[in-house]
């Protein structure tokens, strides 16, 4: 074995030479800038849990989710991270769904979107194994968020409906 050779054989990687605190920095702004995009969606949503009593069980589901990522973090561990490009895309898409909620003040829409950024993110970091395992308990967040007004959007259409009958 050549001299060159030798030396590329001892060294590390580069997630090896990384140190674990530019990791956790790297996590740290990660969570800051999502909260800063989705404080007051969450805020509402909290207001939501504490005031609607159908929907007062959404605060066991992020301890529950969390609860179960923990039970799978020997999976986890033992997965190979595989990040994908895909992963880009969700986040992209899940960014579009967070704006046209925002703009079309349709809260269902703007917290649907956190969960596809997660999803998102967890793919294109981690990679689609890593995914799989998590899927679970990032799926149980959707049915703690209350469900649109759609009685109001049908009303809306049933109206629209009458308008334009009337004039034909």
């Amino acid at each position: 074995m050549s001299q060159i050779e030798a030396n590329l054989a001892g060294c590390a990687s580069p997630r090896e030479r990384t140190p674990r605190s530019f990791l956790w920095m790297k996590i740290a702004l990660l969570g800051v800038l999502i909260s800063f995009l989705y404080y007051q969606i969450l805020g509402r949503l909290v207001v939501d849990w504490w005031t609607d009593p159908n929907f007062s069980h959404g605060f066991l589901v992020p301890a529950f989710s969390a609860l179960v990522a923990w039970q799978n973090r020997k999976r986890l561990a033992a997965q190979e991270i595989k990040p994908s490009w895909i992963g880009l895309w969700l986040i992209a898409g899940s960014l579009l769904i967070l704006i046209a909620g925002v703009l079309g003040a349709e809260l269902f829409l703007s917290r649907s979107s956190l969960v596809f950024l997660l999803a998102g993110l967890i793919i294109y970091f981690l990679g689609w194994g890593h995914f799989r395992i998590l899927l679970f308990p990032s799926s149980s967040w959707p049915p703690s968020s209350p469900v649109p007004s759609w009685h109001l959007l049908a009303s809306l259409c049933s109206e629209m409906g009458t308008l334009f009958n009337c004039r034909a």
